[in-house]
């Protein structure tokens, strides 16, 4: 994600990671052109929180690339979706989902809102690319979920 200071002396960012209304151990986390600072359980959203700090301080306006991995356990149920809740007023937000070779899905949507992908007006069908992976670039976010949902082979 790219993200820009409003005010100058912005050291770091913090992101949510959920687990799908399922228990279990926090994802491991890997922060690529950021450090991991700290992370700790946020039961009432049910994921983990984590603070990725810059290294440096920024002035206003100044952006910085942050690239966050999640690893986590496999699990006896699929997920089927990876989604971001944003406050109003962002300007761009890119997600973008990497699938293992050998466990792609059977296709893949992009939406606003809930994942439920019969709903057309929120909701919109993506490609796989040669890397397995999808992506959804929103601008100009009003504020909400927006997300990637995918269904897996019978």
């Amino acid at each position: 994600m790219v993200v820009r200071a409003l005010r100058s002396g912005a050291t770091g960012v913090t992101v949510v990671h959920g687990r799908e209304s399922r228990p279990g151990r926090p994802p491991g986390i890997t922060a690529r052109f950021g450090t991991v600072g700290g992370a700790r359980d946020v039961p009432e959203l049910g994921g983990t929180a984590v603070e990725i700090l810059f290294g440096q301080k920024l002035l206003k306006n100044q952006t910085v690339v942050v690239d966050v991995e999640w690893r986590v356990d496999p699990v006896h149920t699929a997920s089927t979706h990876y989604q971001q809740a944003v406050s109003a007023g962002l300007r761009e937000c890119l997600l973008h989902v990497v699938f293992l070779p050998e466990a792609v899905p059977a296709a893949c949507h992009a939406y606003r809102g809930v994942p439920q992908p019969e709903d057309a007006y929120r909701s919109r069908r993506i490609l796989l690319d040669a890397s397995h992976s999808v992506h959804l670039l929103t601008t100009r976010h009003r504020g909400g979920v927006h997300g990637i949902g995918w269904t897996w082979p019978d």
